[in-house]
């Protein structure tokens, strides 16, 4: 699902008042560009984290800064190369009865331009070191599966982010030369997932109780899937699959609804996958079931596999619906 940010340009510092009260500041001075997130946007029925529903103290994003409408990055002093914003609970402000919570920059933060340019920002997340503008692609691997979050790719792409009639983050300057919050000063992210997420979901049935599986180890393994790729921070493109092992999805501390346990595993988007087994193991006992050939696995998708596991065989159903809502279109292996 997709998680919203909003961006926003405010004054931090001010120089000596006017006659007329206005704070004034010099037009060369830089504005940091701050960026927070409304309460509004994280807590509503969404699921926006791999293995959360909420933005959590520590977490950090990757933001470029751009002009308005290309890939060029701005001037150096703005600092616009991969900027680490870090998300913190505490700091909250309330404007218009909206409390918002703050991502505030690790160190240095974005700049806007002092000659009132408008700008383009894209984000991305989880922050890695060492990306630019220029060079914004990353080798990515889901091979471990334990933290969720590390591979929980996120992107928000420069067009997803534009508000107010399509227009930049820019810092607007009054006749008096004084700073003011216009339209023009805020703009919305929203964080789109890069990657896909597959679900399974183990019932008992005919000739097992649910403390079978309750009760026992439970583990499950997808064979031959590619666990490497480039990501496009920007547009969050995969490309470049390699590196084929098995997948061990991981056990979600609450199983969906109706089930005994549940298990996730964060996947690489294949346009065409071939074949691959599944093995669930229930203490000493294996069972296995094939996706099919054929099975196409997209980004931002979640794949639901529920498993009805008999004593002596397995009832699988798979549904496809986009990562956190609830469409689904059914389909049927044994």
């Amino acid at each position: 699902m997709k998680k919203y940010l909003i961006l926003s340009a405010a004054v931090l510092a001010f120089a000596a008042c006017q006659n007329n009260d206005d704070a004034v500041i010099e037009s060369n001075d830089l504005v940091p560009l701050q960026v927070s997130v409304a309460n509004l946007d994280v807590t509503q029925n969404v699921e926006t984290r791999a293995a959360n529903s909420a933005w959590e103290t520590g977490d950090e994003i990757g933001l470029f800064a751009v002009q308005m409408g290309t890939n060029t990055a701005l001037a150096a002093q703005c600092n616009p190369n991969n900027v680490k914003y870090q998300f913190n609970d505490g700091a909250n402000y309330e404007t218009s009865g909206t409390t918002y919570r703050t991502f505030a920059a690790n160190s240095t933060p974005v700049y806007l331009p002092a000659n009132g340019d408008a700008i383009d920002v894209f984000a991305y997340y989880p922050w890695v070191t060492g990306k630019t503008v220029a060079a914004h692609t990353h080798s990515i691997s889901v091979a471990t599966q334990t933290t969720q979050s590390a591979i929980d790719w996120m992107y928000t792409g420069k067009t997803d982010k534009m508000a107010h009639s399509g227009t930049g983050a820019s810092k607007l300057i009054t006749k008096n030369n004084v700073y003011s919050d216009g339209v023009q000063t805020a703009c919305e992210l929203l964080f789109t997932h890069a990657l896909t997420k597959v679900q399974f979901n183990i019932v008992h049935g005919t000739g097992m109780e649910a403390t079978d599986i309750t009760g026992n180890t439970v583990s499950l393994s997808i064979a031959g899937m590619n666990t490497t790729a480039t990501l496009d921070l920007f547009t969050g493109a995969v490309s470049g699959l390699g590196d084929v092992a098995a997948i061990s999805p991981v056990q979600m501390g609450t199983a969906a609804p109706g089930f005994d346990k549940s298990f996730e595993a964060i996947i690489l988007p294949y346009t065409t996958v071939a074949a691959h087994e599944v093995t669930i193991t229930i203490g000493s006992a294996t069972y296995k079931f094939n996706i099919a050939s054929g099975t196409a696995f997209a980004a931002a998708n979640k794949y639901i596999y529920n498993v009805t596991v008999n004593a002596a065989s397995l009832t699988v159903t798979a549904a496809i619906t986009p990562w956190g809502t609830t469409t689904a279109t059914a389909v049927t292996a044994q």
